[in-house]
């Protein structure tokens, strides 16, 4: 489903009962993180706040 930040994709592990074994979540800011390594690279260390919050992940990967 797409979200606010990017999109949010729930997948499910099924056992032979046809029940769910496993679900999972994959948030948008798990998949932005990557983005961020490469917006700070040739930046120095105090510009990375500035970085870090116009990206506006979560560190929790409880994107809402």
């Amino acid at each position: 489903m797409e979200t606010v930040k990017g999109e949010l994709v729930v997948y499910g592990k099924v056992g032979e009962d046809n029940r769910f074994e496993r679900i999972y979540f994959k948030t948008p800011s798990f998949t932005n993180w990557n983005g961020l390594t490469y917006a700070v690279l040739g930046e120095i260390v105090p510009d990375f706040p500035l970085c870090n919050k116009s990206f506006n992940m979560s560190y929790s990967e409880n994107d809402r």
